[in-house]
């Protein structure tokens, strides 16, 4: 590994095991906290189209959602990472998501392209897929940190225009890659449902901003600055209006997948979960090998696996832990075909979001 990739690795690592976890003041007693991040600002205008500067657009969008949550939901903190026309740069970006211990990251952005035909919503998590499109994407956005002082110490030597400096993202086991991916596809469904806007997908990329968060976090972009129909679209007052109104409702149902259900917990799980983990952690104790698992939900609290939130699977789920979160779900099955039949199974009885996750036990 050359000395870039390690330093870049070292820093990396850095930001996960020893993040700033102090809460802001304005967080309080909140039950959640997220953190809205309009995207670029200051000297760094954006892409631009129109006589429009995407940063404008980030920005409006951020703060009418940011009004949605606190008007509809009072138990949520709202964190900006600026609130007017400022520089903040992309590691900056992260750790003041890290200084309010937030539990989602939502860096708002506006997407461009050479090719005026282009257009639609696309929301982005760190991640690693080999596909070309995706990381000169990636690196277009990686470009902002050239309006950075000293740019250069900041990110390790990271070179936004190299692609060797990308190498560090295949080392990288990003450790809320499932959390975020799950919040990044229950957004672009709202966004289909609230908006006119094409559906691009949830994707993977290397993106800067995304490196040192220490929660579940997305990239979103909410259409084409190059493509007039999408253009006029995020410019107006109901346009604007409607995809803020998208990522309040994201939200929302993210957050009844991974707080504490409305039901009151038990002080303790349920026996039958707990003798079903023991004894398939005993039974495998010969050697250690892969399992498969349906996950319904996740949760920083510990509950019940008899909690009614649960619905017909209530008191069939099985509770796993890394000390952080708590996640719930059904299984073992022997072999990930029979995980993704069931996963289909699971979604259509109203776990729309249940996704299949092996387990080395």
């Amino acid at each position: 590994m050359n000395y870039i990739a390690k330093a870049i690795l070292t820093t990396i690592i850095s930001g996960f095991v020893l993040p700033i976890c102090a809460a802001t003041a304005s967080v309080g007693d909140k039950s959640f906290t997220v953190v809205l991040d309009p995207g670029h600002g200051g000297r760094s205008p954006g892409a631009v189209g129109g006589g429009v500067l995407e940063k404008e657009i980030n920005l409006q969008i951020a703060l009418a959602l940011g009004a949605l949550i606190e008007k509809n939901a009072p138990d949520v903190a709202v964190v900006y990472t600026r609130r007017d026309d400022r520089d903040v740069g992309l590691a900056e970006r992260g750790a003041i998501a890290n200084r309010a211990d937030a539990d989602l990251f939502i860096s708002i952005h506006i997407n461009a392209l050479d090719n005026a035909s282009a257009n639609g919503t696309s929301t982005w998590v760190m991640g690693t897929e080999k596909n070309a499109a995706n990381l000169a994407e990636a690196m277009r956005e990686n470009e902002v940190i050239r309006y950075e002082e000293n740019y250069q110490e900041t990110y390790a030597g990271f070179a936004p225009g190299s692609a060797e400096s990308y190498i560090m993202f295949r080392l990288l086991q990003y450790a809320h890659f499932e959390s975020s991916l799950q919040f990044a596809r229950i957004l672009q469904r709202h966004y289909g449902t609230r908006t006119p806007m094409r559906d691009r997908g949830a994707e993977q990329g290397p993106f800067l901003v995304l490196w040192k968060a220490a929660m579940p976090a997305v990239l979103t972009e909410v259409g084409f600055i190059s493509n007039e129909a999408d253009r006029r679209y995020i410019t107006s007052k109901a346009g604007q209006a409607k995809i803020a109104g998208a990522l309040y409702d994201a939200l929302s149902e993210y957050r009844t997948l991974v707080q504490r259900p409305a039901a009151t917990p038990a002080p303790s799980p349920a026996p039958t979960a707990t003798s079903r983990t023991t004894e398939t952690k005993t039974s495998s104790a010969t050697a250690p090998q892969a399992r498969y698992y349906v996950q319904l939900s996740a949760s920083r609290a510990r509950f019940s696996t008899d909690n009614s939130a649960f619905g017909e699977y209530r008191g069939k789920v099985v509770e796993h832990t890394d000390g952080v979160w708590y996640r719930y779900s059904l299984g073992p099955f022997a072999t990930r075909a029979r995980a993704e039949d069931a996963k289909v199974e699971v979604r259509r009885r109203g776990f729309p979001e249940a996704f299949v996750k092996e387990i080395i036990e």
